[in-house]
């Protein structure tokens, strides 16, 4: 059902990376909280090609309109929530601007941004992430989707990663 689910996804050149970190603020806000100091933070995977630096597929097929990453950053300071960014993939030269964007992101939440081009990489950064953040979860009925959902993506870049460089030899 996931992959059934995930292969009717709307693609395009470009993520609505300020609507995707919109909605996880929205559901930081919306959670339950059982103590004044409780402290929540988003981790962001991306490629790093979010639709405002394609305008042309801005807002991609299906999002009536784009949140920009610059408010939702704003809005996570606002929110005392840290935004970690991850760019996956081998950053290249002309990645420059993507490399900047997500950096930009983590500075305006005092977040951290860290660039994964291997599947082992990647394992790195979540290894320095555990030591920042807490990894005690609670997952509802509802979020339990997003989490198959997210796995179901992180071995899809995974896997993309590792036949990206094995094509290159």
């Amino acid at each position: 059902e996931v992959v059934a689910t995930l292969d009717e996804l709307p693609r395009g050149e470009g993520t609505a990376v300020g609507g995707g970190l919109d909605a996880s603020l929205g559901a930081i806000e919306a959670a339950p909280v059982d103590a004044d100091d409780a402290e929540a933070a988003v981790v962001l995977l991306s490629d790093g090609r979010d639709c405002e630096l394609a305008a042309s597929q801005c807002p991609p097929e299906g999002v009536e309109s784009v949140v920009p990453s610059a408010d939702a950053a704003a809005r996570a300071a606002d929110l005392g929530v840290q935004v970690h960014t991850v760019l996956l993939g081998p950053a290249t030269e002309t990645d420059a601007a993507n490399i900047a964007f997500l950096r930009e992101i983590a500075e305006t939440t005092s977040g951290s941004a860290y660039t994964a081009d291997t599947a082992s990489g990647l394992i790195d950064v979540y290894q320095t992430l555990e030591s920042e953040i807490s990894t005690e979860l609670a997952i509802s009925d509802f979020g339990a989707l997003f989490i198959v959902a997210a796995a179901a993506l992180a071995i899809a870049a995974t896997i993309a990663i590792l036949i990206a460089i094995r094509s290159d030899y």
